[in-house]
């Protein structure tokens, strides 16, 4: 966030050009008289405020939602004049009376022995929470949801007012619920950032009753204000689905194998036609093993790409609407390299390979395994 630091260098029109060059809500207040002497278009924008109309410092705290006393305020100015800096996170509402977080700082300035208070205030809500592409859940002190993002309202079903002043347990299966009581307990007492529940399998509970699988991750922030709780949720049931299934492959591989090899023991007479098999449960077993992690592309028989998982999107930078049923896997080597090698297969296999997707395919239809690194 830009920040203005204290000095009696500047004059009030320096610093009202400069509040004009923040992208956050800023005004200036005359500390003597508690009325504005300027506020920004972003300011105003954040609470629908035509520009005609006056502020001071009752209407800016009128904003808030939750109101604070008189002694707590004056506590507040208090410490501002002393280190000449405060930092908040407040809740707002607009003027439809919709609420939202923002990060409040505010700064004791003084010009030509004039005081000011400078507030900038970047909503929290409507920039990072918004984009982020994961659950995001803010709690405060007494343990109740205090904000909660887009993600996470699509997530798990609820509109945003179901969820306001409610407890975090809410979002947590019943069986599971004693025991967050503790987790989040242990939490408070470090206050570091971490994982939640690691090694555990964690679920979370959507409005219609379901339970699906996440990953949790903590995160404490602390200002005057108060502290509160980050929890950043992510659903990780596909990915549960993906372990199942490579899991249930395994076995139906390794008992594959393990019958081929007792009719090897059995008998020698059927090692010709068992042999190819086991080269492919074996290929296929490796494969699944060193899927962990890296890239898997299958092809049809045309060579032209029928999927690929996530690991490959994100490492080669294409999405699989772009690769499925248009491309091979030749987009993603180097043409001189695809040239060469079909040129050295064509020696070792003693036919023509053209430099194409024969590359990849000559020694599988052959029957023997191909890997090139």
């Amino acid at each position: 966030m830009t920040s203005i630091q204290q000095s009696t260098a500047f004059d009030t029109g320096l610093l009202m050009a400069l509040c004009d060059t923040l992208t956050e809500g800023a005004v200036i207040v005359d500390v003597d008289t508690k009325k504005s002497v300027y506020s920004n278009k972003s300011f105003r924008a954040l609470f629908g405020l035509a520009e005609h109309r006056p502020i001071d410092l009752t209407l800016i705290r009128s904003f808030r939602k939750i109101q604070v006393s008189e002694d707590q305020m004056a506590a507040r100015e208090k410490q501002l004049h002393a280190a000449g800096r405060l930092n908040d996170i407040v809740e707002y509402r607009d003027g439809n009376g919709d609420s939202f977080f923002v990060e409040a700082t505010v700064t004791l300035t003084t010009i030509a022995d004039n005081r000011y208070y400078l507030y900038v205030l970047n909503p929290v809500e409507r920039s990072f929470f918004e984009l982020v592409t994961m659950g995001i859940v803010m709690v405060n002190e007494a343990h109740k949801i205090v904000s909660v993002n887009p993600f996470l309202l699509n997530m798990f079903g609820y509109e945003k007012n179901d969820l306001l002043g409610e407890e975090i347990e809410l979002l947590i299966p019943s069986r599971d619920r004693e025991k967050h009581v503790e987790e989040r307990k242990q939490f408070a007492a470090v206050g570091k950032s971490r994982p939640m529940g690691a090694g555990m399998e964690l679920y979370a509970l959507k409005k219609n009753g379901t339970e699906f699988p996440v990953e949790v991750g903590l995160g404490a922030y602390h200002s005057q204000g108060g502290k509160y709780t980050l929890a950043f949720i992510t659903d990780v049931t596909l990915r549960k689905q993906a372990e199942n299934r490579l899991k249930n492959l395994n076995e139906e591989l390794e008992l594959l194998v393990s019958r081929r090899t007792d009719e090897l023991q059995r008998t020698m007479q059927a090692l010709a036609s068992s042999k190819n098999e086991l080269r492919k449960a074996y290929a296929l077993q490796k494969a699944l093993v060193d899927s962990a992690g890296a890239i898997i592309i299958s092809v049809d028989n045309d060579g032209f790409i029928q999927s690929i998982n996530r690991e490959g999107e994100r490492r080669l930078g294409y999405t699989a609407s772009e690769l499925v049923g248009k491309q091979t896997p030749l987009i993603f080597h180097d043409t001189a390299e695809i040239q060469e090698r079909a040129k050295q297969l064509s020696r070792e296999l003693r036919k023509n390979v053209p430099g194409n997707m024969e590359v990849f395919f000559s020694r599988a239809r052959l029957g023997e395994e191909y890997e090139n690194r």
